[in-house]
């Protein structure tokens, strides 16, 4: 009896972290927010059959074409990212991951933890997600899990720049594809710059924002060739004609996604160093990942 009553407690506690911790202006009221999207053939006529894959454009300085081996880490298709959580004291942890508008994607744990600083690799929800900004939020109750103790945020962008693992959906017979889903295009959120980091520690080497370029790519999946396009995406109607010219395409399939692989073990029995001072939580690493 008493573990259901937990678990309500703790989906009280979710919405409630969901609902407060919301520092984000939202996305433009739904009748508002439009991506039309219409692909022609070289004479004008509707051009069936694509799938339409995105991803926003990022500034990242710290990658600004200087070093190949560091743009080439925000290239894979391995979608892995590390959150290390700090806690002085055991007690209850729950570590959840929401999307922009507050809804929850995943728990990455939500137990019992001793005191230390532990890292907790995620591989993704069990239904596939789309690029985008997420918000980890880090919350620490007493062992009771019935007085908040510590809570704490980090944003995290999962950037796939991998057609196959970045489809938002498929055209119609008239060659047309539309949505009102803003969760696809970030950019339209009022978002802060967010931290970087690189490949092997939360160390913060520069911030970055999302960009109102998007890399639109249109994909023949039976001829497995594909077109990239770059294109505006604003707060708003957005009305977009992309031409389909075979020749020009780019014949490569854009790569495979790696499956979920297993998650580490969240309470290592290895001997570990003496505890932190205080509670913390660092910013994820990579960041952005993909």
């Amino acid at each position: 009896m008493r573990t259901h009553i937990t678990l309500l407690i703790f989906a009280i506690m979710l919405f409630a972290i969901a609902c407060e911790d919301g520092s984000v202006n939202g996305p433009p009221e739904d009748d508002r927010f439009l991506f039309h999207l219409d692909a022609v053939d070289e004479n004008g006529g509707p051009r069936p059959g694509l799938s339409i894959s995105v991803w926003n454009e990022l500034s990242l300085p710290h990658f600004a074409g200087t070093d190949e081996a560091q743009g080439s880490a925000l290239s894979g298709t391995h979608f892995a990212t590390t959150v290390t959580y700090l806690t002085p004291v055991a007690c209850h942890v729950n570590l959840a991951i929401f999307d922009l508008e507050n809804k929850l994607v995943d728990i990455l744990l939500n137990d019992t933890v001793y005191a230390g600083e532990w890292p907790v690799t995620w591989n993704g929800p069990a239904e596939p997600i789309s690029n985008g900004v997420y918000k980890c939020v880090y919350s620490a109750y007493d062992d009771d899990a019935e007085v908040l103790l510590y809570r704490d945020s980090i944003w995290m962008v999962l950037w796939r720049q991998d057609p196959v693992a970045s489809v938002i959906g498929y055209n119609d017979s008239d060659g047309s594809f539309e949505t009102r889903d803003s969760l696809l295009f970030p950019n339209i959120f009022e978002l802060p710059k967010i931290p970087q980091t690189g490949q092997d520690d939360w160390t913060v080497i520069d911030s970055f924002t999302l960009l109102d370029d998007v890399y639109i790519i249109l994909t023949d999946t039976l001829a497995g060739t594909t077109l990239m396009f770059t294109e505006i995406v604003t707060n708003g109607q957005n009305f977009i004609e992309l031409e389909w010219a075979p020749s020009s395409a780019d014949s490569s399939s854009g790569g495979n996604v790696n499956g979920e692989s297993d998650r580490p073990s969240l309470m290592p029995s290895d001997p570990q160093p003496p505890p932190p001072d205080e509670f913390g939580l660092r910013q994820n690493y990579p960041n952005p990942f993909n």
